[in-house]
């Protein structure tokens, strides 16, 4: 993901949810899974930042095909809870994740306020 997406969102709308953390740490053990070092089947989403609902109905389609594969069950998690989030909610996700934010920052709500303070000063000096 290119931080010229963070332009296009409004960050007015993005707001603390309560399983960013738990998203985080799911988006952690896929990778830990055998044969996940990408992403697996959902290497569409976490990989590649393809985080339109369309794009979570082709790695649920994956699912289905392949039942049996290890990771199903985690990606069927990540994509219920990506579900849940605005667009710019998970932008902002996939950003910090991309910038190795420590996870343990999302604990408190004061830390994600400074994160959203910290995308705004970004979104407000960069040159687009």
């Amino acid at each position: 993901m290119d931080w010229d997406v963070l332009k296009e969102v409004n960050l007015d709308n993005v707001k603390w949810r309560p399983f960013y953390l738990a998203l985080v740490n799911l988006i952690g053990i896929l990778y830990q899974l055998p044969d996940c070092s990408c992403g697996g089947l959902a290497h569409n989403i976490v990989d590649d930042y393809n985080l339109d609902d369309n794009d979570f109905d082709f790695v649920l389609a994956l699912c289905d095909r392949e039942p049996d594969t290890v990771e199903v069950p985690v990606v069927r998690c990540i994509v219920e809870y990506l579900r849940k989030m605005t667009k710019d909610e998970r932008i902002v996700l996939f950003l910090m994740m991309q910038e190795n934010y420590d996870d343990r920052d999302f604990e408190i709500e004061k830390s994600w306020d400074l994160v959203i303070e910290e995308f705004k000063e970004i979104k407000e000096t960069h040159r687009w």
